[in-house]
């Protein structure tokens, strides 16, 4: 199996992202470090690995990248393509074959006056440890597996001209969609969905389009099915591009035929909690204050914010990233160059659901949203 490499950054770019992560490690007394999770391999080489996985080996890993002062290598399997590998030109390229194993690849880099090895990855392999930990008896192991990801929270300019881009081709199919979904089985409207993004520049979906109606849209819901939309449903489109390595995250909600009461007034009190969290949104603010925001809101409005699920997350390079579930972050800073979700969501017993999500980047005076296609009106 083939894959196209992400097209890569300038190389400046890439540069930079070593050049500040070498930073973070001295900062954490790391003296070198091995990233293992496919999407910041990805964010340091440009090479699509969230989307494509190479073969691994017996050993349980197929390729990590190895930083230290001096050197930044990309270290692979001799099975994994090598022609796409090779894309990778601002690296340099260790290849590897079996019987050899990672641990001893990446144990030979490691000079005398490395005493923290920093360790980059939510699942480590038994084996990667355990070989680790004999093959360098002096060196320390340390858990590094948030350092290259609060890395990629804040986007370079660059990246988030791609997610500005890749949010803009979302948008675009929203309104090429919305229109003509009534009497539309989901699936079809899903198949739509890919199609326009693609239409638009899209390098691949984000993720497959989630199109959920009537008894089956209660708040959070997955896929689409043959069930055809109609008269009296509420429909949640919710879909994302990939462009150049960014993704996007977007979300409308459609009701045909006239919403009950309760309904438009939840619908009602999400939009100005919308509105409202927008107002606050800038650098400096947290988290709390912009989920307090919300709920204060939605109070006023008579809807009850304990339905509320606030899943605001940051997006880049995979669909959810730092700074993570707003609801449960409280104190995370809000910072220049974040690019994330405004995400809200109610499913409220008896009264129907409501989703809205739009992407946007903070600003130092306040917030850029990314995703423009109006909100579809209820009866």
């Amino acid at each position: 199996m083939n894959a196209a490499p992400a097209d890569p950054d300038p190389y400046d770019d890439f540069t930079r992202r070593i050049r500040e992560l070498r930073r973070s490690m001295a900062g954490a007394g790391i003296d070198a470090l091995v990233v293992l999770s496919p999407s910041n391999i990805e964010y340091l080489t440009g090479i699509d690995l969230v989307d494509f996985q190479p073969m691994e080996t017996s050993q349980g890993i197929g390729k990590l990248v190895y930083i230290d002062r001096d050197q930044a290598e990309f270290i692979y399997y001799a099975v994994t393509s090598p022609g796409i590998m090779n894309t990778v030109t601002w690296m340099d390229h260790v290849v590897y074959d079996e019987p050899e194993d990672p641990a001893s690849v990446v144990a030979r880099r490691i000079s005398g006056d490395v005493r923290a090895l920093g360790i980059e990855g939510t699942f480590l392999p038994h084996n990667l440890s355990r070989r680790l930990d004999g093959a360098l008896p002096s060196v320390e192991l340390v858990d590094a597996t948030r350092l290259v990801y609060e890395q990629r929270m804040v986007k370079s300019d660059e990246e988030v001209n791609r997610s500005r881009r890749s949010a803009r081709i979302a948008d675009l199919a929203m309104v090429d969609i919305l229109p003509g979904i009534y009497g539309m089985r989901e699936v079809d409207v899903a198949s739509a969905a890919m199609e326009s993004m693609l239409g638009h520049g899209a390098h691949n979906v984000a993720y497959s389009p989630i199109v959920s109606s009537g008894e089956r849209f209660g708040g959070i819901t997955y896929g689409a099915t043959e069930r055809r939309i109609g008269r009296g449903d509420s429909v949640m489109i919710d879909l994302g591009a990939k462009y150049k390595g960014y993704r996007s995250d977007f979300t409308r909600t459609s009701h045909f035929g006239p919403a009950p009461a309760a309904l438009r007034r939840v619908r009602r009190g999400m939009l100005e909690a919308r509105k409202a969290a927008l107002e606050v949104m800038r650098a400096g603010v947290t988290f709390g204050l912009m989920d307090r925001t919300i709920r204060d809101v939605l109070q006023d409005n008579g809807v009850d914010p304990v339905h509320l699920i606030h899943a605001s997350h940051g997006i880049g390079i995979e669909v959810v990233e730092m700074p993570w579930l707003a609801d449960q972050t409280p104190d995370v800073v809000l910072q220049p160059n974040v690019v994330m979700t405004l995400e809200l969501i109610m499913g409220v017993p008896g009264v129907g659901a409501y989703t809205i999500e739009d992407v946007l980047v903070i600003k130092e005076d306040g917030a850029e949203v990314f995703t423009e296609c109006p909100v579809p009106p209820y009866e």
